[in-house]
């Protein structure tokens, strides 16, 4: 094997299919994703909860979509959203939307989940939950995703190439082989500023670092 595939296995080669691991990246999120809307239509109805561990609730699973379609929005592109529950009689047979549409959704939840989630500092914040610090701290690596994605500059050196001769029976290891790449924007991307959104990652990370959401 030589190239990108030494380098990232068979997906850094563009052969998705075989490996075992694809099926799973689009799976697992969306059965996260469902779980989570069935979560949503049922803890809205909830009487005996506090208002404040309702929204706690509500906060978390809004940071679980969040997360699952920013998973899937980098390893597939264009993704079906889903805001309802198949229990509720939503339609399999969703649409893929576009790029750009699937970045608006996460960057909804997670401005409505870092609103709603108790901060690592509060009382009832138990820890390995998801705390409004980490809502705030994953939108700013949205939005550096967002714009890196956007940019079309500089050069990207990847180290790949044969690891390895035969001597023989014997392995002789050999040293990576540099391959300079220019980067382009990627698929998708095209319309997003790229400088109006790693301005807006540096202040979501500057609001992370100065303690907004402790």
């Amino acid at each position: 094997m030589t190239g990108p595939d030494w380098s990232f296995g068979t997906l850094g080669a563009g052969n998705f299919q075989n490996n075992e691991y694809t099926s799973a990246m689009w799976e697992k999120p969306y059965a996260i994703i469902h779980r989570a809307n069935l979560a949503l239509e049922n803890i809205e109805p909830m009487t005996k909860a506090s208002e404040a561990a309702k929204n706690n609730g509500i906060g978390e699973l809004y940071f679980l979509k969040a997360y699952s379609y920013f998973l899937l929005v980098r390893a597939f592109g264009e993704v079906p959203i889903r805001n309802a529950s198949v229990n509720s009689g939503a339609d399999l047979n969703q649409p893929r939307q576009p790029i750009s549409k699937v970045y608006e959704h996460i960057i909804e939840l997670l401005t409505k989940a870092e609103g709603l989630l108790y901060k690592n500092t509060d009382s009832k914040f138990q820890e390995g939950r998801a705390s409004a610090g980490a809502a705030a701290s994953l939108l700013a690596k949205v939005y550096v995703t967002m714009a890196s994605g956007s940019l079309a500059s500089g050069n990207v050196t990847v180290r790949g190439g044969q690891p390895y001769s035969m001597n023989g029976s014997e392995k002789v290891y050999t040293n990576p082989v540099s391959f300079v790449v220019s980067k382009k924007v990627v698929a998708g991307y095209e319309g997003i500023n790229a400088k109006e959104y790693f301005g807006k990652a540096r202040d979501k990370a500057l609001q992370v670092i100065n303690g907004e959401f402790w």
